[in-house]
């Protein structure tokens, strides 16, 4: 039924041209078969009616049938329909079953084709003309018993209409809801089209945010990494050297400079350090560090392009470095409202500009290289001072024994060769060498009489051995006391344990004692052997050597012992050092 309904909606003209065509041929049939059982002006009304229909038909035919459909026209036409039904038609055909047809297609015709305005015109004339035309034949006897007749077709025509009218509206409200279902969808389509349209461009945006914020993080871990790095680094050259490559690294920069002073005390600061100048002129510049420049710079306090720094005041040194670097960023570093030095940072390799989170990022940098510069330089005021400290102890305990004199020295030597050889980091390597140098302070608290003993009467004298060996207890108490690294503090007291366990103090064996334990108790022993002694003189390096190689497993590491003697060969200046032989 709805594919009915859609196909008269869509053929409108031309399914009302059928149905005109349809009538008219009933008609036609009627008037031919039934045209003897009328009388001479029944058949004559017949005829007339007939014309009236052809002429109706064949005109919307040829000028309405493939017309856009328009309901003042088929209202027109079906007003038509209804007076040739009723004027000419009726009297002759009203008891005959196809006139019911005819009726029956002029309702569905109202129904189907007409709006509720032209639908009450339609229907007004449609009753008027049947109840007038049925009483007017009946009074002239061309219809018999027109009241019965009238009933009838009054009857069949509200019978007929109102389900038909009402399948229409249904079939109307219907297609109605389905229209506002398809726009309903077509709305929900195009939500859905903009909202696809917007979660891809969240998702592009989500996507670009997570890359920034994936740069962010990366940016924020190489600074901490590098923060963490250096903090426990104490040499300034590699600070500077580590942040002028994280600098370039991470803004895509062609170069930057580091301008520092290398020494204290000097009135003007030059290049220390660069990546990706070549040009050695640069290098002879020195900039004073009351300059104009850096006064300006020490009021700016940020990152700053060099051109638009004011050139009136400077001197030729600053006009030069301007000059060459008049593209760049300069970057103060600021300790305690003071500057200590300046970045020089290139432009991008890629040729855009310097964004805003690229000048926070160089500030970052900058502020962390000022700490990490402060730190070292405090630090480096501190192990001034341990320096310091470390000597005035040695020079006290050569004033008290003579024959100990340079051998913490030679031994520490020894150790950090050892150390190199069995690839020991920078850090390692500084804590054994200045636990070397301290392994023996413990001596200090020895009395001279017990210290001065001759070693065959100590050999057989434990109790004097030991006092002589408690010189590793004193000497850790007294490293301890001070606040020296725990790993110095082993060196004092462990020096002196054996391989097999039974050494001094502790009797440890094995792996249990510390490798730098183990490194300073070979080197230790080599240059004592070479030494003079209150009971013996120095011995020949070949029998040093075959002592160590004798002894290797019981007092010694036989793997220190191979690395110790391999380097001897490799490095026969270090052998020499000892020069008493």
């Amino acid at each position: 039924m709805e594919s009915i309904f859609k196909f008269i909606k869509e053929h409108t003209n031309r399914v009302y041209f059928w149905n005109k065509l349809a009538v008219t041929i009933i008609i036609l049939g009627l008037w031919i078969i039934d045209s003897g059982f009328f009388t001479s002006e029944s058949n004559s009304l017949l005829a007339t009616g007939l014309v009236v229909m052809i002429l109706s038909t064949l005109t919307f035919g040829v000028i309405f049938k493939n017309h856009t459909y328009n309901e003042k026209t088929i209202q027109t036409f079906l007003l038509i329909d209804i007076v040739n039904c009723f004027v000419f038609v009726l009297p002759a055909v009203y008891l005959n079953i196809l006139f019911t047809i005819i009726l029956l297609s002029l309702l569905a015709n109202i129904a189907l084709f007409l709006n509720d305005n032209q639908k009450t015109t339609a229907l007004v004339t449609y009753f008027i003309l049947l109840i007038g035309m049925t009483i007017f034949y009946g009074a002239i006897n061309e219809i018999h018993d027109y009241k019965m007749a009238l009933g009838s077709l009054v009857l069949f025509s509200v019978v007929f209409y109102v389900p038909i009218e009402m399948g229409v509206k249904s079939l109307n409200l219907f297609e109605k809801r389905v229209h506002e279902l398809q726009m309903e969808k077509t709305q929900l389509s195009h939500k859905h089209e903009n909202l696809s349209k917007e979660v891809k461009l969240t998702s592009q945006r989500l996507e670009y945010l997570s890359k920034d914020l994936r740069k962010k993080s990366l940016e924020i871990q190489n600074i901490l990494n590098l923060t963490g790095q250096l903090g426990s680094n104490p040499d300034k050259s590699q600070i500077i050297s580590s942040f002028l490559l994280t600098m370039v690294g991470q803004l895509g920069s062609s170069h930057a400079l580091y301008l520092g002073s290398e020494q204290t005390g000097k009135n003007y600061y030059k290049i220390i350090d660069q990546k990706g100048i070549h040009d050695k002129r640069v290098e002879q510049l020195r900039i004073y560090k009351d300059s104009f420049l850096f006064q300006f710079l020490k009021a700016t306090r940020e990152p700053i392009h060099a051109n638009r720094i004011p050139k009136d005041q400077l001197y030729r040194d600053e006009q030069e470095l301007l000059s060459y670097f008049s593209n760049d960023l300069l970057s103060p570093i600021m300790v305690r409202n003071k500057i200590i030095g300046m970045f020089i940072l290139g432009g991008k390799i890629s040729g855009a500009q310097f964004t805003r989170e690229d000048f926070n990022l160089i500030s970052i940098l900058t502020n962390q290289a000022a700490f990490i510069l402060e730190q070292s330089s405090i630090n480096n005021e501190i192990y001034d001072f341990y320096n310091k400290t470390v000597r005035a102890l040695l020079r006290s305990l050569e004033a008290k024994y003579t024959y100990a004199k340079g051998h913490s020295i030679r031994t520490a030597q020894y150790v950090q060769a050892v150390g190199k050889k069995m690839n020991y980091s920078n850090g390692a390597l500084k804590n054994l060498t200045y636990g070397t140098i301290m392994h023996d302070i413990g001596k200090i608290g020895i009395k001279d009489d017990i210290l001065l003993y001759d070693k065959k009467i100590i050999e057989i004298n434990a109790p004097i051995k030991h006092k002589i060996l408690d010189h590793t207890i004193i000497g850790a108490s007294i490293l301890k006391s001070v606040g020296f690294e725990k790993t110095m503090v082993d060196l004092a007291l462990h020096h002196h344990e054996w391989i097999n366990g039974r050494g001094y103090p502790h009797g440890l064996r094995g792996d249990n004692i510390s490798l730098d334990s183990r490194i300073l108790s070979v080197c230790n022993a080599y240059d004592a052997m070479l030494s003079d002694n209150p009971y013996r003189k120095s011995l020949h390096e070949d029998l040093v050597k075959e002592q160590l190689r004798k002894n290797a497993g019981l007092q010694f590491d036989p793997d220190v012992v191979d690395v110790f003697l391999d380097e001897l060969e490799d490095n026969p200046d270090l052998g020499k050092m000892n020069n008493r032989n």
